[in-house]
């Protein structure tokens, strides 16, 4: 399958929908597909979401979050991607997990803060900006996962709250990591 581009902003939807159900699948079904942040926001707080990238496209199968993306229930908000992830804006989901998978090729480009109870970055990370990755709440089972993460002369900074985990696999390369709390 080949894939098309998703881009999450407050621009109304475009080229996709979402299957409803849980979790409720984002399924672009043209170039430059566009997920609205509200309905985004919404979903969330009744059932954990994905957003993909596959399709019938001839487009790199990146995701963008462009504008900041909150929620507070305990669902997941998974981006699955052919090609890149850009974390442009940050992402809060403090009872919530958050789930970025870039497949092939792809790098996931973490350029703005996450916080969430559980987080897993799977695929080549790279430092776009100084980054501060956070789990929360203060309970136990927060987890921030990654794999091959790369800096670019940033900084990382981890907390993660009341007897939680960090687990970094792969590489870490020229990663200035800060104030790692646990």
């Amino acid at each position: 399958l080949d894939p098309y581009n998703v881009t999450i902003n407050a621009s109304a939807d475009v080229n996709g929908s979402y299957g409803g159900g849980s979790p409720n699948i984002w399924t672009p079904s043209g170039n430059d597909s566009i997920v609205n942040v509200t309905t985004l926001q919404t979903n969330l707080g009744s059932a954990s979401v994905n957003i993909t990238t596959t399709g019938a496209g001839l487009q790199a199968g990146d995701i963008v979050v462009a504008t900041p993306i909150t929620w507070t229930s305990t669902n997941a908000l998974s981006l699955l991607a052919n090609g890149s992830i850009s974390i442009n804006s940050a992402v809060s989901g403090v009872n919530g997990s958050f789930y970025l998978n870039s497949s092939g090729n792809g790098t996931i480009n973490l350029g703005a803060n996450v916080t969430a109870k559980n987080q897993n970055y799977t695929n080549n990370i790279l430092l776009t900006n100084n980054v501060v990755l956070t789990a929360t709440p203060a309970s136990a089972g927060a987890a921030i996962n990654f794999t091959n993460l790369t800096g670019g002369n940033f900084n990382l900074t981890i907390t993660v709250n009341a007897n939680g985990t960090i687990n970094p696999t792969g590489s870490l390369t020229g990663v200035n990591i800060f104030n790692l709390t646990n």
